[in-house]
C-alpha cells in the first residue's frame, strides 16, 4: 500500500486548559522497557475517556523523537482503535495530523500549541508509530513496531522486506483527575411535588354553657307511717280535717298502692277526693 504523507505547513496555535493534578499511566512497553501490555479493549478506554493525549517514550531514538505528544483533536471514529494504531500500523484513516491530531516534541509545547510537527507519512503495514513524521519534514528508523515482531533483524513473513528501525519503547495514556462525589440527589422534585406542611394546630372551640333544663316539681310522696296512719283514719272515719290536711300532697297512685299493700279497700281514696 502507497504511504500517505502530510505537511502542516501553517496551523493556528490553541493553548490548551488541562487540570493540573493529570497522570499518566502505561498502556504499553516493549524491548528494554518491559512488557506491559493491558491489551486493545483497556488501552482504548482510558484514551477515548481521558483527554485524548498519549506519549511515547524512546530511549534509542534521536532527541526530537526521544519523547513525542499525541493530542487529538477530533472525535474517535467508530471502529478505530488507537491502540492498533500506534503499536501496529500507524493508519492514515481517522488519523491525519493537523486535521484529526498534532504531535508535539515536549508537554510544555503541546500545553501552549506551538512548535507542531508537520510532517506525517502512514499506512506502512506492521510499522507504528509516528513512522516517518517528523517536526519539520520526513525522518526515518525511528518508529516502533514491537507487536508485528517486525524489529531488530528477527525473522520476517515470507515476502515481506527487512524492516529495520523498530525501536522499543513505551506508550503512557493521559488520565483526568476523579470526579469529585456528586451530592445525594433529593428523593423529589420539590419544584413540582412540594413536600406535605406539616399540620396546623387548631384551637378547641369553647362551647357556650347549656342552661340546666326545667324540670317541673314532683310531689313527694307523704312517709310510709303517715300514708298508712290516712287509710286508718279512712276506713274507721276519722275526721275530715285530718284527711284534708294531707290531701295536697298525696297523689292517687301513692294512696293506692300505700292502702292495697296494708289490706284496705282502694276505693277509700274516693272519699279522700270528694
Amino acid at each position: 500500500m502507497a504511504a500517505i504523507c502530510a505537511v502542516i505547513l501553517n496551523r493556528p496555535a490553541s493553548a490548551l486548559s488541562l487540570p493540573s493534578n493529570v497522570s499518566w499511566t502505561t498502556v504499553y512497553q516493549c524491548g528494554h522497557y518491559g512488557s506491559i501490555d493491558v491489551g486493545q479493549a483497556v488501552a482504548d478506554s482510558l484514551f477515548n475517556n481521558g483527554p485524548r493525549i498519549f506519549r511515547r517514550l524512546c530511549s534509542t531514538c534521536d532527541s526530537a523523537h526521544s519523547l513525542i505528544f499525541y493530542l487529538r483533536l477530533t472525535p474517535i471514529p467508530t471502529n478505530f482503535s488507537m491502540y492498533h494504531t500506534y503499536t501496529y500500523t500507524w493508519a492514515s484513516a481517522g488519523n491525519i495530523l493537523g486535521t484529526d491530531f498534532q504531535l508535539y516534541s515536549s508537554w510544555s509545547d503541546l500545553v501552549a500549541g506551538t512548535n507542531a510537527w508537520t510532517f506525517c507519512n502512514y499506512d506502512g503495514i506492521g510499522i507504528g508509530f509516528p513512522r516517518d513524521c517528523g517536526p519539520t519534514g520526513w525522518v526515518p528508523w525511528q518508529w516502533t513496531a514491537c507487536a508485528s515482531g517486525w524489529h531488530s533483524f528477527q525473522e520476517l513473513p515470507v515476502g515481506v522486506l527487512p524492516l529495520v528501525g523498530g525501536n522499543p519503547a513505551q506508550f503512557d495514556v493521559l488520565l483526568l483527575p476523579p470526579s469529585p462525589p456528586q451530592p445525594p440527589i433529593p428523593p423529589q422534585n420539590h419544584l413540582f411535588h412540594p413536600p406535605p406542611l406539616p399540620p396546623r394546630p387548631h384551637p378547641p372551640s369553647p362551647s357556650p354553657p347549656h342552661p340546666p333544663l326545667p324540670h317541673p316539681p314532683f310531689p313527694s310522696p307523704p312517709p310510709p307511717a303517715a300514708s298508712v296512719a290516712l287509710c286508718a283514719a279512712l276506713s274507721a272515719g276519722t275526721a275530715a280535717s285530718a284527711v284534708y290536711s294531707t290531701r295536697a300532697s298525696l297523689t292517687f297512685g301513692s294512696v293506692k298502692k300505700v292502702c292495697e299493700s296494708h289490706g284496705h279497700n282502694a276505693s277509700l281514696y274516693q272519699r279522700l277526693v270528694c
